[in-house]
């Protein structure tokens, strides 16, 4: 499972990657009276990743389509996927280079 931030009615909200375009979980929360966070930092630091994994292999992808729930790619406005982490990780392929050099050596 695929996960993105869009802009949709103006806010950021959290959306599954689908073959017929993005599900957002706020129309999901509507649709089928879920009550998941729409953003994904809280998605993540709640745990519930894997809830809407499981609830989504559950059901019949094709059926968000045909409610109207999905977004269609050329309507999408990207967001970043989230906002003021704590801390940010990131690591470059030099430096791991760098330190895998200095182990060997």
């Amino acid at each position: 499972m695929k996960i993105a931030t869009i802009v949709l009615d103006k806010q950021e909200v959290a959306s599954i990657i689908t073959d017929y375009g993005y599900l957002p979980i706020s129309l999901i929360n509507q649709r089928y009276n879920k009550d998941w966070p729409y953003d994904l930092f809280k998605l993540l630091t709640e745990d519930l990743l894997e809830d809407i994994k499981e609830w989504y292999n559950n059901t019949d992808s094709s059926s968000h389509e045909k409610l109207g729930l999905c977004i269609p790619q050329e309507s999408v406005k990207f967001a970043p996927l989230y906002r003021r982490p704590r801390k940010i990780w990131g690591m470059n392929i030099f430096t791991v280079l760098v330190k895998l050099t200095k182990i060997q050596a």
